[in-house]
């Protein structure tokens, strides 16, 4: 009788620990993945053919991966541009769009929105290795030729606090200054200043609004926006967080940046490198691209990596190119100091 009793309780607790560890492996394997976007907003159908190679390889990329490829224009969202009509500038406007797109198509999880230049290099890395990092809503970066915040490509997730700024920042048109106010670039300093510091800044805030206020050119602009991120800086730099981590600014050295500007190095690139942005077949830069040849046929293929035909004589060790985007660093850190200088009349 003791025996049956102990065989029972075993029997039952195996049963128990059985149906735990088979809790536990659905929800580690078997729980259902994010769906990501790649969005880019393009104001002309017709202009796709200024970009057909860097397009491409985002299409390629997208299909292979199971990821939504996502190209806004007049002529395949009209209705979006309806509901951002309010506003008159491409620039401002595709930051509506975007939120408008990713309002109405909830099911998405997150996005990220490039540029219709930009080159995709490296078809092995996913997107899940660059966002989240934690729990951004939104992940912008540090250009690393100068101070600014880029506004051609982010990451967001697809929250109200994402939409939300992106629409505000769209409808920050109507309060541009009628100066040089820098297109985009130049205003989310602005919008950025005035949106998460504290009201005890707001003397400092006062200096760097007024010289955006009375910008004449992009050297007005660039000392704005050196003031704007110096104030930035003294608050968040320890993080790069704002906002209890919603929203994080990478730096120029993070090694989580996904994207840069090809021109750069003079179009040499490495083998850990993801996006190169500045890629438009209408103007010079692809007589010396990183890509030969294209092969759409293979995305879906067990060949997939084979669709990219690398320029080998351009493909560079990763040490050398980090030694000179180090040297651009150390350029815009140098700078930087400069119009902070100016900024503060000194």
């Amino acid at each position: 009788m003791r025996c049956h009793l102990t065989s029972v309780i075993y029997s039952f607790v195996l049963a128990i620990l059985l149906f735990l560890i088979g809790i536990h492996l659905k929800k580690q394997f078997f729980s259902p993945a994010k769906l990501y976007a790649i969005i880019t907003v393009l104001e002309e159908l017709s202009d796709i053919t200024k970009y057909n190679i860097s397009i491409e390889t985002v299409q390629c990329y997208s299909l292979h991966y199971n990821y939504s490829y996502v190209l806004i224009s007049p002529q395949t969202h009209l209705y979006l541009y309806f509901h951002c009509a309010a506003i008159p500038d491409s620039m401002f406007r595709r930051h509506c769009l975007v939120a408008a797109y990713m309002n109405k198509h909830s099911y998405l999880d997150y996005a990220l929105i490039i540029d219709a230049d930009t080159l995709l290099i490296n078809p092995t890395l996913k997107l899940e290795q660059f966002f989240p990092i934690q729990n951004e809503s939104i992940l912008m970066y540090d250009r690393i030729f100068n101070a600014e915040v880029a506004m051609g490509s982010m990451f967001i997730k697809n929250n109200e606090y994402a939409l939300k700024f992106l629409l505000d920042f769209a409808h920050f048109f109507h309060l541009l200054p009628n100066s040089f106010y820098g297109n985009d670039n130049g205003a989310v300093h602005a919008f950025l200043i005035l949106r998460y510091l504290a009201r005890n800044s707001s003397r400092e805030r006062d200096v760097c609004l007024n010289i955006w206020k009375h910008s004449r050119n992009w050297q007005d602009v660039k000392v704005f926006i050196a003031c704007a991120r110096h104030l930035i800086n003294k608050l968040y730099n320890s993080t790069n967080s704002i906002d209890n981590g919603l929203l994080t600014i990478l730096p120029k050295t993070s090694t989580l940046r996904w994207i840069r500007d090809g021109w750069l190095t003079g179009e040499k690139w490495c083998g850990s490198e993801f996006l190169l942005h500045g890629y438009k077949e209408s103007d010079n830069t692809f007589s010396k691209t990183p890509l030969l040849s294209f092969n759409k046929p293979y995305c879906v293929s067990h060949s997939f990596a084979t669709t990219w035909h690398y320029n080998t004589s351009l493909k560079t060790p990763c040490y050398v190119i980090q030694h000179q985007i180090n040297n651009w660093i150390v350029q815009a850190d140098n700078a930087f100091q400069v119009d902070i200088k100016k900024a503060h009349g000194s």
